[in-house]
């Protein structure tokens, strides 16, 4: 783009992977959790934080964070609502049925629901199965 700053932010990002790799091995070294999905998310998340905040702009890390919590606020509700909330208007239930759509929902929710409609493949990996917690 020509843009010094954007160049900057690109090489930002390349780092973030090196850190997230890197706290990976950490928190899997030291067994900080009991599950790989977890040990993955932290990492991918504070991999975010720390090349927001290396980055040439000063208030990106606090909209990565802030844009974050609104993701997780975001499928708390979405799981609330098609997960069987009650008092949920015809409006949220559609709202919700296109956040699902769009993937905003807890993992466990979209699969249950995937089940119920028949879908039988198995939609998880070493991420999100359980398998991989005992090493």
């Amino acid at each position: 783009t020509g843009n010094p700053i954007y160049h900057e932010c690109s090489i930002k990002l390349l780092n973030s992977f090196v850190y997230a790799r890197g706290m990976i091995w950490v928190f899997e070294t030291i067994d900080l959790f009991t599950s790989y999905a977890d040990t993955y998310s932290l990492a991918i998340f504070l991999a975010g934080v720390l090349a927001a905040e290396d980055g040439p702009i000063p208030w990106f890390s606090r909209m990565y964070i802030v844009g974050t919590c609104l993701v997780v606020m975001i499928n708390q509700w979405t799981t609330g609502v098609v997960g069987g909330g009650k008092g949920s208007s015809s409006f949220e239930r559609a709202l919700a049925n296109v956040l699902l759509a769009l993937g905003f929902a807890n993992l466990e929710t979209v699969q249950r629901l995937r089940l119920q409609k028949g879908d039988t493949t198995k939609g998880d990996d070493k991420y999100t199965s359980n398998a991989h917690a005992a090493h």
